[in-house]
């Protein structure tokens, strides 16, 4: 072996190592080098954080269903017609889609980790105080801003897919 203080410099900057007199020893086994496996490997802190987000989105989207599920009593509580009562899940929906739109932009923004752990508080605490409502207004305000919060992790949770999930493990869709 050379040192590269005793090599000559050549004009590129780089040192010209002079050829060593020490032989090279080859593996004389017949035995070929077992390579690590390229599999890829879905690491346990992103298969639960998938999993987690994936449990997000679909407790947001079950939301809105437990709602249409309990109108009935929603609109006997509140002594509303039928009319009244569907602008609750109209105004969830209509706030849920449009937000989606605007969901990775501000991911991007605010980071990944932010934007989704604040979008999951919220829903938690907008759907906390909705049976606290005092009235139909203030019931029909926590439903559209609950509609917000939630339309935020559906597309979170496929930039997460896409982003983190190793090359090998591939997403489907129908």
């Amino acid at each position: 072996m050379t040192n590269s203080a005793n090599s000559p410099i050549t004009g590129t900057g780089e040192p010209k190592l002079a050829p060593s007199s020490a032989p090279v020893s080859v593996p004389a086994t017949g035995t070929p080098v077992q390579q690590t496996s390229t599999e890829a490997e879905l690491p346990l802190r992103l298969a639960i954080g998938l999993l987690g987000m994936l449990l997000a989105s679909l407790l947001a989207i079950l939301n809105e269903q437990v709602t249409a599920v309990a109108l009935a009593d929603i609109r006997g509580a509140f002594s509303i017609g039928r009319d009244d009562g569907t602008w609750l899940t109209a105004l969830f929906e209509a706030t849920n889609v449009a937000t989606m739109v605007f969901a990775p932009w501000f991911g991007v923004t605010f980071t990944l980790k932010r934007f989704t752990i604040g979008a999951v508080l919220a829903v938690m605490v907008l759907g906390f105080l909705c049976p606290f409502a005092p009235n139909l207004l203030t019931l029909y305000v926590l439903r559209a801003l609950q509609g917000v919060a939630g339309g935020c992790l559906p597309p979170m949770l496929i930039i997460v897919a896409l982003r983190y999930l190793p090359p090998k493990v591939k997403l489907y869709g129908l």
